[in-house]
């Protein structure tokens, strides 16, 4: 499955935040990516790892198999069901809810060879939540908002199976918001029940088929 949006994570180079210019001129403070951890391997693992920093991690994976596919990340009390797939996939999702130097197992389910990438992107190269974001199958992209946003957001999908957004922040506490939760063929408008506190945030996209999001 083929992703349009993908944000890459790449070394960190050092820790000092980085300043990116809101739409109102007030610099909002970002932060360089940290380290990510890449994994491969055949069949069914459980890998032990820890998270560098303080926010949600996003993870990029990709399966070539004919069975599930299923990825779970566990911590004492934490679970988090990050991919319940079939066959061979491709795509990203959000790990939330970490904390710096917690011992994690990744548990991976598969019947053929796989590569997870954990990565915590920066934001220099974060998009404003204004314009048309377009992919195909399940990817996230960091975006910002600025103070008190409450846009228009307008979607499709064009796919057989879930198609759910959410709006997740990233660098700083807050709750994340449901954008959408639909089946299938979609078309249609929504807006955040409350406007958006200021900053960056990560939208998560699960998907099968191709979509669009437009911020008006």
């Amino acid at each position: 499955m083929r992703l349009v949006a993908i944000i890459a994570a790449v070394l960190a180079v050092g820790f000092a935040p980085t300043l990116v210019p809101s739409a109102q001129g007030q610099p909002l403070a970002g932060f360089p990516p940290a380290k990510p951890i890449a994994i491969s391997g055949t069949g069914s693992r459980v890998v032990t790892l820890r998270i560098a920093r303080p926010r949600p991690a996003v993870v990029t994976y990709a399966h070539r198999g004919s069975a599930n596919f299923i990825v779970e990340l566990l911590g004492g009390e934490f679970s988090d069901l990050l991919v319940n797939d079939i066959g061979s996939v491709s795509g990203q999702a959000v790990a939330e809810d970490l904390v710096p130097g917690r011992r994690y197992r990744l548990k991976v389910t598969a019947s053929g060879r796989w590569t997870i990438r954990i990565g915590q992107p920066g934001t220099r190269t974060a998009k404003r939540l204004t314009g048309t974001l377009r992919g195909r199958g399940s990817g996230v992209v960091v975006v910002r908002a600025d103070d008190d946003a409450q846009p228009i957001i307008a979607l499709s999908h064009r796919g057989k199976a879930n198609f759910i957004v959410s709006l997740i922040p990233y660098g700083r506490a807050g709750f994340s918001e449901l954008v959408a939760n639909e089946i299938g063929r979609y078309t249609g408008e929504t807006t955040p029940s409350t406007p958006l506190d200021g900053g960056f945030y990560l939208l998560e996209v699960l998907a099968d088929g191709v979509w669009s999001i437009r911020f008006s």
